[in-house]
């Protein structure tokens, strides 16, 4: 068999790569290149101590007594080599090498003007995982430079609240980058306002999430998400972290998110009821049972009865709410949209409603159609 699986391979006494070159200036140009990459390979193994390569995909088995040689190699003209101490470093800041602290000047330097974005940006990361406050300057100067590399300023941004800085600062300077055109960039915006945002912050969050909605910017779904394993694009992928990040809102200023149960968007009305569901914060519960009766998709008819039924269960209701709230329930079992079910055709919304008074042990005829109905999707 040759040596990629395409059948026997003939005895020769030259070697493979010779013979099927074409002619001798082939020939010539393959031993340069070879020769060319052997070079950089033994100058970069050499330049690097044999380091790099030692803890190469191993960074946290770095030990201590490598971190003087680590740090000598920050100042590689080899960007490379320099990313990869800076990012060893960093893991050094994190295990408590007192001798890392010795790196803190050579690192401030490469974030100010390395001529590599590659290792301004891994020197950034290593800098802030010092935990000394030295670095606050040189990070800020980088999160609140709009003409900065996005992706640097995203590592600037989200290491300030480790090493001293005001978060509330913080969250000021990346609400002010909430619509981004970097979509990383974005995203952790959005992270930290959410954390650290006050009620200003949290107000241009709440309309960040309407204007991705309302004006979505197509290139995001051009994009290949971060996580491929649960979105197809950027655009679902921020979708979903505008959506966690309405529960922020509910909890710490939810007089900003209440007029969001009435607008004309039944998403906007169920994301937000979702969000005072988090916190069983009963004024989600009129939208809900509104959208239950009156809503147009049998998909947001189905997930308002989903998210009534924490409601039921909570104790929080008084007779009258719960009272409210099974007529709704009762109704529901009445909804006609009709899907098809492994077993046969079924309707999932009755279905649904009929689960959730099951769930609340109030006594109705179970729905013909119940049987037909899929199993629960068990978790990945």
């Amino acid at each position: 068999m040759g040596p990629f699986g395409l059948g026997k391979s003939r005895q020769t006494d030259r070697p493979r790569m010779v013979k099927c070159l074409p002619n001798r200036r082939h020939k010539m140009k393959t031993y340069v290149f070879l020769g060319t990459a052997l070079i950089l390979a033994f100058t970069s193994a050499f330049g690097s101590n044999g380091l790099i390569g030692k803890y190469k995909h191993r960074y946290t088995a770095l030990e201590e007594a490598d971190v003087d040689s680590v740090i000598t190699l920050l100042s590689s003209p080899d960007s490379v080599v320099a990313g990869e101490a800076a990012t060893l470093v960093g893991i050094a800041f994190e295990k408590g090498f007192a001798s890392a602290q010795k790196a803190l000047t050579i690192l401030i330097g490469l974030v100010e003007s390395d001529k590599s974005l590659h290792v301004r940006t891994l020197a950034a990361g290593a800098l802030f995982r010092s935990g000394d406050e030295r670095a606050v300057g040189p990070l800020w100067e980088i999160a609140e430079d709009d003409s900065s590399d996005p992706g640097l300023r995203m590592t600037a941004l989200s290491g300030l609240s480790f090493i001293g800085a005001k978060t509330s600062e913080v969250a000021k300077v990346a609400a002010e980058n909430l619509h981004s055109a970097d979509p990383g960039f974005r995203y952790e915006s959005i992270k930290i306002v959410a954390k650290w945002g006050d009620k200003a912050d949290l107000k241009k969050l709440l309309q960040a999430y309407i204007d991705h909605h309302e004006r979505p910017d197509a290139y995001l779904k051009e994009m290949r998400p971060v996580q491929a394993r649960y979105w197809d694009n950027r655009y679902e992928e921020l979708s979903f972290v505008l959506v966690v990040s309405l529960y922020a809102i509910a909890s710490r200023a939810p007089d900003l998110l209440e007029p969001l149960l009435n607008h004309a968007n039944t998403k906007f009305r169920l994301d937000a009821a979702d969000s005072f569901r988090h916190i069983l914060d009963k004024r989600a519960i009129p939208a809900l049972l509104d959208i239950m009766r009156n809503g147009e998709e049998p998909r947001d008819r189905s997930r308002a009865v989903d998210l009534v039924e924490p409601y039921g269960l909570s104790g929080r209701l008084d007779a009258e709410e719960k009272e409210m709230v099974i007529s709704a329930l009762k109704e529901a079992l009445n909804d006609k949209y009709v899907e098809q079910g492994p077993k046969g055709p079924y309707r999932p919304v009755a279905c649904a409603a009929y689960g959730v008074l099951c769930m609340l042990q109030v006594e109705v005829e179970e729905p013909e159609d119940w049987k037909n109905r899929p199993k629960p999707r068990a978790y990945d």
